[in-house]
């Protein structure tokens, strides 16, 4: 019971510290801003914040679960008191964050939302057939407290181990203090700078609750990231760490001019990344008629390699423009500065750009195809971190 108890409080934990759903730490789209909702002129304007559309990847560590890859995102939205809130899924044992709706997956579903763009509200966490705590009434977290300013949030509701348990009352109280606005952390995709690094501890009173966990507040870090979201969590007591992987959006657009982007690293467990417009919904819709502007910027992980490594060392990557039967040449380049996330400038890091602007008019059949972006790290290369964006127009 102690260790069951241990993951679904852990759970509560990092819903609580980041707003956001506990299993992967990721944003899930609710961490910072609105994201894209307009599609950009240029392929090569900054990455940008997350949105509603955005889902995550994260890489580490959670009690009692063997896998060490989460996804997460928004899977839909659920009415409580006559408020909507987000159902932001957070699951592993999966192949992709396109898996995250399917039923039967694992993972855990946070109902959150944002008031405004500063505040998140936490209604409860579902793990069916695991856990469920349902907060009464919803608890309002601030987002952008002032730097050294402990917040204290209290919270009251019922929580059940499984379905068939009787609910249970229990109260929480969280610490929360935001301890910097501009540190660097470590992540699975390298050190990410300019983070927001917040210290909270969460004690949890009530029935059932073993004496041990209602005695020693669960103590963790959390850092956020203004464009990427949360990018990494450290909860010792339990052993669970996170750190951010990758994430991708598909565009707002359902007709004319859209935008697809990914970020992700690239190593020995996870060695191609893949950008295509099918994937926004398993369709070849975009206009072959039409120009595609694709961009591809990488750099290599680690602070040493990002620093060191020469354009004969990024040659070694296979990558690949294309459609399904075609491709397109390009050539890489490198430059001192990154266009899609300037904030790493500065670093002393090389970067490496390759920029497609085609069409596939001659391309045989009728209209509708895919466009694509493929990047290969071989064996025996220092992982990469890598980030793409393809602008091109959706058919009706």
């Amino acid at each position: 019971m102690v260790g069951r108890w241990s993951l679904a409080c852990v759970g509560i934990a990092l819903v609580l510290l980041v707003g956001c759903d506990a299993s992967s730490g990721g944003g899930g789209g609710l961490s910072s801003g609105s994201g894209d909702s307009v599609v950009p002129s240029d392929p090569k304007a900054p990455f940008g914040g997350v949105s509603p559309r955005t889902t995550f990847s994260m890489r580490g560590k959670y009690p009692f679960v063997n896998a060490d890859r989460f996804f997460s995102g928004i899977i839909g939205s659920k009415t409580i008191g006559g408020v909507s809130f987000d159902i932001v899924k957070a699951g592993y044992d999966i192949a992709s964050p396109a898996d995250l709706g399917k039923d039967g997956t694992k993972g855990a579903r946070t109902l959150v939302r944002k008031p405004t763009a500063t505040q998140l509200t936490f209604a409860g966490v579902e793990d069916p057939g695991f856990t469920t705590v349902t907060l009464d009434p919803p608890v309002t977290f601030d987002l952008r407290p002032p730097v050294g300013e402990k917040k204290t949030y209290q919270g009251a509701g019922t929580f059940q181990l499984s379905p068939t348990d009787t609910p249970l009352k229990a109260t929480a109280t969280l610490d929360l203090t935001l301890v910097g606005d501009a540190e660097t952390v470590a992540t699975a995709a390298g050190v990410v700078h300019n983070t927001r690094h917040f210290k909270g501890a969460l004690t949890l009173v009530g029935e059932g609750i073993p004496p041990g966990l209602a005695t020693n507040p669960i103590a963790g870090d959390v850092w956020e990231h203004p464009d990427l979201g949360v990018v990494a969590v450290d909860v010792p007591l339990i052993g669970a760490h996170m750190g951010w992987e990758g994430e991708q959006d598909y565009g707002p657009a359902t007709s004319g001019p859209n935008y697809c982007k990914k970020s992700t690293v690239l190593d020995d467990k996870a060695a191609t990344m893949t950008l295509s417009t099918y994937d926004r919904a398993q369709k070849f819709d975009a206009d072959k008629m039409t120009h595609a502007k694709m961009f591809l910027e990488f750099r290599f992980a680690n602070d040493a390699d990002a620093q060191q490594k020469t354009l004969n060392d990024a040659k070694m990557l296979n990558i690949q423009f294309g459609t399904v039967i075609g491709y397109f040449n390009h050539t890489v380049v490198e430059s001192s500065i990154s266009v899609l996330h300037p904030e790493e400038n500065g670093k002393g890091y090389k970067f490496f750009w390759a920029f497609v602007d085609q069409a596939a008019k001659n391309e045989a059949g009728s209209n509708g195809i895919a466009y694509h972006v493929t990047v290969t790290k071989p064996g025996g290369v220092a992982p990469v971190k890598v980030s793409a964006r393809i602008l091109y127009n959706l058919l009706p």
